[in-house]
């Protein structure tokens, strides 16, 4: 793998891409067996799911702040990607989100994320057939039936390899953004001057959620706080990823972490997928359950079909009453 894009990749690329790509260049998967390729899929996989939160994160802003058309078969399939979710599905959610966006002529907060996942408004990017061959190899190690040889290993690893490289190389527009955590503000409100805020920040940039770089900064203006946020070169221009994205140290593991939104069973569990060692994290246990839960119905609200709305919505308002 190229030396440069490694070092790009682990110094400046958003953690929940950086993680299991600095797994998949240590001893342990160094062999091209099916180990390996495991993990590459693994890469592949959290780079997607996280660009289709942000994705849907953006979609959701834009569309509480203007009123605008979401297609009837995105309603109609959004229940079913969204609540049981798969590498499969994060693609087909970050394709039609972006395609919302470009049929209705708004710009994406990372705007490079259009081109780099759909072109021409509705074909596939070379990142996405990428993607797709990806997902094609792993569906093909999903069947137990079928039996690689060692040299049918090393081929599938290589030809994965190639196309994570690509993959990441393409991505690389991401570093033009900041991806910070935002802990907690405080206020100097003297007398008869504006307020002034310090917040305390964190750069999820990375491989190493201990050594995140912190960092305090004066502003006269708020943020969203505790938010996982990403941000251009104003801070005051800000995407705030919860509640798909979150920090928190509730993971059964109780060590702080970063976690993606992933699957939801209505009245059992919300989960959430670790990026490093927090562990199963079940949304419905923490103390924020009622905060977050709230503004995940947001997105059945406006992406889903109205009966699935309101199903959803009577198991969140269950919840609360606890």
């Amino acid at each position: 793998m190229d030396h440069q894009l490694k070092r790009r990749v682990t110094n400046d690329y958003p953690y929940p891409v950086t993680i299991d790509f600095m797994r998949l260049n240590t001893p342990d998967y160094r062999d091209p067996d099916l180990k390996r390729l495991s993990k590459i899929i693994d890469v592949v996989e959290n780079t997607i799911h996280f660009l289709a939160l942000i994705s849907l994160n953006d979609l959701l802003e834009n569309r509480m702040k203007k009123e605008f058309a979401i297609p009837d078969q995105f309603k109609q399939r959004f229940r079913n990607n969204f609540t049981r979710t798969s590498m499969g599905k994060w693609g087909e959610l970050l394709r039609e989100t972006i395609k919302i966006f470009i049929s209705h002529n708004i710009p994406m907060f990372i705007e490079e994320t259009a081109g780099f996942f759909v072109e021409d408004k509705t074909g596939e990017s070379e990142a996405q057939k990428a993607f797709n061959q990806i997902t094609s190899i792993r569906n093909k190690l999903q069947h137990k039936e079928e039996h690689y040889s060692r040299l049918e290993t090393e081929q599938l690893c290589l030809k994965a390899e190639e196309l994570l490289e690509f993959l990441l190389e393409k991505l690389d527009f991401i570093t033009a953004y900041q991806f910070l955590y935002v802990n907690k503000i405080t206020v100097d409100y003297h007398r008869w001057s504006h307020p002034h805020y310090k917040i305390d920040l964190s750069n999820i940039i990375g491989s190493n959620p201990e050594l995140f770089d912190a960092q305090t900064e004066k502003s006269a203006s708020l943020i969203n706080t505790p938010a996982i946020i990403v941000t251009k070169k104003d801070r005051n221009l800000y995407l705030n990823l919860e509640p798909l994205v979150i920090y928190s140290d509730e993971g059964n593991m109780g060590i702080p972490d970063i976690f993606m939104y992933m699957d939801w069973e209505k009245n059992t569990s919300i989960k959430y997928k670790p990026i490093w060692k927090g562990g199963t994290f079940n949304l419905y246990e923490s103390k924020e359950s009622k905060i977050h839960s709230g503004e995940l119905l947001r997105f059945f609200e406006y992406f889903a079909l109205e009966e699935d709305f309101l199903s959803f919505k009577s198991s969140v308002e269950k919840e609360m009453e606890v």
